[in-house]
């Protein structure tokens, strides 16, 4: 059996949760650096934020989906299109 090496991300989800993005991205940034969390999705608002970008609605949620493909993508070590492509992210500064 192959031992697999990597740094396993931990999300967030919650169905219901803030109620605009911006207390979301505060609430992130809070927990510091350490604190692993990958990234935060809110199912009802579809707001997901990671410490790189933001979506909402829909984009949120294919977001989260293209974030877990490129980590799947990388443990298993193929190459894959970029889903994020497909997805309206806003980067943060």
């Amino acid at each position: 059996m192959a031992i697999i090496n990597a740094d396993i991300p931990i999300y967030v989800v919650a169905y219901k949760g803030a109620k605009n993005i911006d207390t979301l991205i505060e609430k992130l940034d809070s927990t510091g650096e350490n604190c692993g969390i990958s990234g935060v999705l809110i199912i009802e608002s579809g707001f997901y934020v990671t410490k790189k970008f933001t979506s909402e609605g829909t984009s949120g949620l294919y977001a989260f989906v293209a974030d877990l493909s490129v980590y799947l993508s990388s443990i298993i070590g193929i190459a894959s299109s970029s889903l994020y492509n497909h997805a309206d992210i806003k980067l943060r500064d």
